[in-house]
């Protein structure tokens, strides 16, 4: 029950109110059992104070509600706490959560324990090009599996000696590589023995000729590829061996090196044009001479004279200039008995940066109407960029008319203008050269005497030498003359030894002083 004046709760036995001290009258008080308690809780209950409980409440100091208007009492139920339910779907998370934690690191110990997975691709080829073959068309390189590079980017620990499966590793690897003493020089562990395991083609994608060369190459850890251009795409194979005693020994490489090395055979395709952006190498293009046709078109082959009884032919001495180059010969030479050669040399300025050889087929013993070949026979075509056309070309001989007393004494002027000239170039130790004597030899024997003819010359000159220098007469010797043109011209020359007398070289000479010659002194 509650206290009619404030409402406070009260016992059944209490006479006052403990909060406001108002008397106790239980005709008065409003009671609620327990099933008023259910309805109120279920629905609110008003009741209605009566008349003469109004009067006893005014005497008492009550405030009174309006007339006709009825206090209602309203019995306030405490609302029962809302039940919390069980957080499920967070513990659910939670346990997910832990789970896909325990599984990555599962996996990860799982994953760090297996061997590293190797598949040899394009980027672990190695290719090195030869210095001095860079040119565009020309070059050369090899190709091989960069065994280093797979060291440093794929087996680190290996090759620092710190991996975690190297208990047994030193005796591994000397087993793997007991029978294979060309490989056992290996100072570390490495990839490096594996690599002779493996056969390697390479040849020019789209060249029949590159690839034969390959085939013919034979079984081989690397291969070098020729005549490579910077847009050439190169084709490279790698096959690993089959057999079980090598594959024995490469697992226990494999089983040092902690690593599972892919074994299928496989086609890689190496554009040269990266490998050189990516080397900082630049193929410089050739430049090509074709020296014959240049012999051919400026008539520089001649008949020589008469040798041995038959006509002799030559190539005359030339130089020219091409792309910045100096092509220059000093004329055929003779190596055999009937064949000779003429050395080309190549300069860059002062430089000689190659030499070849142009050859005559035959030089010696020709008739006239006989027809020899001038040819470069492609032995050495290249050489620091000069490229050599392999080409060929014919010369018909035409007999020149040999000279005799006559014509020498006809046009001596010319012949000694000429003479001079050679002797200026043939005797550098001579100088203020005159000429004193000029005798023309026929030989008695044509048979026995290689040289059917000569035109001496009798110089006079200052020559210079350590002590002084001295007057001295020296012999000058054409062989076999004739006129090339209006030019004096001979198979051969040569100078004698120098004489303070000129009566000496008139004694001493053996063309002038030998009865198998015929000597005419012209002057």
């Amino acid at each position: 029950m509650f206290c009619e004046k404030c409402g406070n709760p009260l016992n059944d036995n209490d006479k006052f109110c403990m909060k406001c001290g108002c008397p106790v009258e239980n005709s008065n008080v409003i009671q609620q059992d327990n099933s008023s308690e259910v309805d109120t809780a279920q629905q609110p209950s008003q009741e209605t104070v009566p008349p003469v409980q109004q009067t006893v409440q005014i005497a008492q100091g009550v405030a009174q509600p309006e007339q006709g208007v009825e206090q209602t009492i309203q019995t306030v139920q405490p609302q029962p706490k809302e039940k919390k339910t069980f957080p499920v779907k967070l513990v659910a998370i939670i346990g997910g959560a832990v789970l896909v934690v325990a599984a990555i690191v599962v996996t990860l110990i799982v994953v760090l324990n297996q061997p590293k997975s190797i598949k040899i691709t394009e980027d672990y080829i190695k290719v090195e090009f030869e210095d001095d073959l860079l040119y565009n068309g020309y070059a050369k390189a090899q190709f091989s599996i960069d065994y280093q590079k797979i060291d440093d980017e794929l087996l680190p620990e290996q090759k620092s000696g710190n991996s975690s499966k190297n208990i047994d590793s030193l005796d591994d690897w000397v087993d793997a590589l007991r029978n294979y003493s060309d490989y056992a020089s290996t100072s570390q562990i490495s990839f490096q023995p594996l690599i002779y395991f493996c056969d390697i083609d390479a040849y020019i994608k789209g060249s029949e000729e590159s690839r034969k060369e390959a085939e013919d190459f034979g079984l081989s850890y690397y291969q070098s590829v020729s005549n490579i251009s910077k847009d050439d795409v190169i084709i490279v194979k790698l096959n690993w061996t089959k057999d079980p005693d090598d594959l024995l020994a490469m697992e226990k490489m494999e089983k040092v090196l902690d690593i599972s090395l892919d074994k299928s055979d496989v086609e890689l395709e190496i554009k040269i044009s990266d490998v050189l952006s990516e080397q900082s190498i630049t193929l410089e293009d050739c430049v090509t001479l074709d020296p014959v046709n240049y012999i051919t078109e400026n008539d520089l082959i001649k008949t020589d004279g008469i040798v041995d009884g038959g006509l002799c032919v030559k190539i005359l001495p030339f130089e020219y200039e091409q792309d910045g180059y100096t092509v220059k010969s000093d004329g055929s030479s003779n190596y055999g008995y009937y064949s000779s050669y003429c050395k080309v040399s190549v300069y860059d300025g002062d430089s000689e940066l190659y030499t070849f050889m142009v050859n005559l087929s035959e030089s010696e013993q020709l008739s006239d109407g006989d027809v020899v070949t001038v040819s470069f026979d492609g032995a050495e075509n290249l050489g620091n960029g000069i490229l050599i056309n392999e080409n060929y070309s014919s010369y018909t001989v035409a007999a020149n008319e040999a000279l005799t007393a006559d014509t020498v004494k006809s046009s001596i002027d010319k012949i000694k203008e000429d003479a001079l000239e050679i002797a200026e170039e043939e005797i550098s130790e001579l100088s203020n050269i005159s000429i004193e004597n000029v005798y023309f030899v026929e030989t008695k024997d044509y048979d026995n005497y290689s040289y059917q003819n000569a035109i001496i010359f009798i110089l006079k000159g200052k020559y210079a030498s350590f002590s002084g220098t001295s007057t001295k007469y020296v012999e000058l010797r054409l062989f076999n003359t004739y006129f090339d043109g209006d030019d004096l011209d001979c198979t051969d020359e040569s100078a004698g030894v120098g004489y303070s007398k000129k009566e000496d070289i008139q004694k001493y000479s053996s063309y002038l002083n030998d009865e198998d010659y015929k000597v005419t002194k012209i002057q």
